[in-house]
């Protein structure tokens, strides 16, 4: 482990630099993979996944737990992600999710870093109407 001379900036609600943290996780779509687990390794055992290799959807790289805490600037505005233990091949839609959940508890973030992610369909079909009853389902 180093030491890093970056910064955390919070509240971040400036669009530009909102929209630079969305087009990480954008280009993290397209980063494909054929199973669903973590990006350190060994399967994703859930029911959620049938042993069957035909999933019927994209599994792409997602961040399950993007926070301002987790994001460092760098002085010429690029940014590091720190903590890369959430992270792995799932349906977008499972970003979408982790977001909402969280939404509200970074101030506005979680909000406007939803407005510029990518549709989690990859027909551009938006995830906004799938929100409440996928919530409602995981709080059962």
């Amino acid at each position: 482990m180093e030491l890093v001379e970056r910064k955390i900036i919070d509240p971040l609600e400036e669009k530009a630099t909102i929209q630079k943290g969305a087009g990480v996780l954008n280009y993290f779509t397209t980063l494909r993979h054929i199973s669903p687990g973590p990006l350190s390794g060994g399967a994703c055992r859930s029911l959620l996944f049938p042993e069957t290799e035909d999933l019927g959807y994209e599994l792409v790289l997602c961040q399950l737990d993007i926070a301002l805490r987790k994001i460092l600037w760098e002085e010429d505005g690029s940014l590091c992600l720190l903590d890369w233990a959430s992270v792995g091949y799932y349906p977008r839609l499972f970003e979408f999710c982790m977001q909402w959940i969280i939404e509200g508890k970074d101030g506005s973030f979680n909000s406007l870093l939803l407005e510029y992610l990518l549709p989690a369909d990859p027909k551009g079909l938006n995830a906004s109407p799938q929100k409440h009853p996928l919530l409602s389902l995981l709080r059962t």
